[in-house]
């Protein structure tokens, strides 16, 4: 069993990166890209958590501001309203 401080290891670093990317890759797309961090591929995080979802899941729980970070939705409008000026 992989002990709880590799798994909160894992949330860290993964959990940065996402901030970093500004969002939360498919399984697909984490083990396709390139620029993740060494070492960790879907070989690794399904030894630990046994499934992407799991993972996800864990992640959210351990670190709530990189999950919200890496969440973040932008107001495609936001920029234009407040540019504009009021008349």
């Amino acid at each position: 069993m992989i002990r709880s401080s590799q798994q909160a290891r894992t949330c860290e670093v993964l959990g940065m990166y996402f901030a970093e990317i500004g969002k939360i890759p498919t399984a697909q797309e984490f083990n396709l890209d390139t620029q993740k961090p060494w070492g960790y591929n879907m070989k690794f995080i399904n030894k630990q958590y046994l499934s992407w979802e799991r993972f996800l899941n864990d992640l959210q729980k351990r670190e709530p501001d990189l999950w919200a970070l890496a969440n973040k939705k932008e107001d495609p409008l936001a920029e234009l309203r407040a540019s504009t000026v009021e008349k």
